[in-house]
């Protein structure tokens, strides 16, 4: 009897090894299914929606084509043509990042646009580079308006930045940019006439 007793509580004991890991097993997949869930809405408030995205390959590839028709067919300065180059790659870059949702490479271009390419666009003494420099200040004005944030951002990034007064600062510095890249090409013009 005692063998019948001792076989009884092995597989009672067994049996209940089985029920935990069940219960850890179903416990490890709740955990999958919220991870899962959380990583789904990640994803869509990282991504950028597909409106944007077309908008910004459009504009983005009207002037890397400015851009290319510039450097093919027009003498440029040491300083104009390795800007012009350099914007030109950055396009490049852009267009391949929002097309495959590459968050690095969208911001890196995303700080390129506001620390080199606006205020250096200003020194351009070519002026199919100072009309695509004023096309991209124009189009970055036209969208913060429209859409009330940048279109290179997400809505979490839009949700998490705080700017501490900066924002008024680069409505600033943007329009004084367009006012000086708009003033360089009407006395360009002027002189031609």
């Amino acid at each position: 009897m005692d063998k019948k007793n001792k076989k009884k509580e092995k597989t009672k004991d067994k049996e209940k090894i089985k029920g935990k890991t069940n219960k850890k097993k179903e416990k490890t997949k709740d955990k999958e299914k919220t991870k899962d869930t959380k990583n789904i809405t990640e994803e869509i408030f990282f991504k950028i929606s597909y409106y944007d995205k077309n908008i910004i390959k459009i504009i983005t590839t009207i002037i890397c084509i400015i851009y290319i028709l510039v450097l093919n067919y027009n003498n440029l300065n040491h300083f104009d043509y390795i800007l012009s180059y350099i914007s030109f790659v950055m396009g490049i870059i852009l267009i391949y990042s929002i097309h495959n949702d590459n968050r690095f490479f969208i911001n890196l271009v995303h700080y390129f646009i506001i620390i080199v390419f606006f205020p250096l666009s200003i020194f351009y003494t070519n002026e199919f580079l100072l009309f695509a420099g004023l096309i991209s200040v124009l189009f970055v004005q036209i969208q913060w308006k429209c859409l009330n944030k940048c279109i290179l951002w997400t809505d979490k990034q839009e949700k998490t930045v705080e700017y501490y007064g900066l924002d008024y600062i680069f409505y600033f510095g943007v329009l004084f940019i367009t006012v000086i890249i708009s003033y360089k090409l009407g006395k360009l013009n002027k002189i031609r006439l």
